[in-house]
This record gives C-alpha cells, structure tokens and sequence, in this order.
C-alpha cells in the first residue's frame, strides 16, 4: 500500500513524501504488529524506501523502495521493489545506478 501511496505522490507533487503523515498512510491502514520509518533519497537518485519493522519478533520484516527515473525521450518513469527480510530482520535495500539503471542491492525480493 506505501509503494502505491508513493507513486500516487510523487505524480500529484513531483517528489515523494517524507513521512507516512504527509503520505496519508493512517494508522488504521497499516497492520498493527508493524512499525514504519520512511527513508528518502540516496546515490543521487529520487528515491524513497519504507521500512515496516515487525513489533512480533515471530513476523519477517519488509522494504518497499520507489524510485524515480528518466527514461532517453525525457519521460519520467516509476518503479518499485519490495524486499523480504528474515524473521524479526528488516532488509536495507541500497539502490545503485548501473549503465543509467536503478538495481536494488540488499534485497530479498518477495
């Protein structure tokens, strides 16, 4: 749902939120057994990565990073990982550009 809200911002304000407040993401939208922290920028690039960190040490935590590039004709173009974590862990994925592209290292994808 973050990386959907994501997008949904980034379209509407050419940038991406910084905090699930100023994404619209209540609170009785998000599981209750997670916590959040959005994180943005990175290399250079637009680039945000919400992290949801399980409160159960008994659930896998996750990542889910948008970002933004700008393809040879000039249009802007969206997109999105999601990364799985172990039990209790939580991925840190690192965006790296190669040859213009965007790869998500650290990333167990689900």
């Amino acid at each position: 749902m973050v990386n959907r809200a994501q997008q949904a911002f980034f379209v509407e304000h050419s940038r991406f939120a910084t905090s699930t407040d100023e994404l619209g993401f209540a609170r009785e939208n998000a599981p209750p057994d997670y916590t959040y922290m959005m994180t943005a920028g990175g290399s250079g690039l637009e680039i945000t990565s919400t992290q949801a960190m399980p409160t159960n040490p008994a659930l896998r935590g996750y990542a889910g990073v948008v970002f933004a590039t700008v393809d040879p004709s000039g249009l802007a173009r969206l997109g999105t990982a999601i990364c799985q974590g172990s039990t209790a862990g939580v991925p840190a994925p690192t965006p790296i550009t190669v040859a213009g592209q965007v790869q998500i290292a650290n990333c167990p994808l689900r």
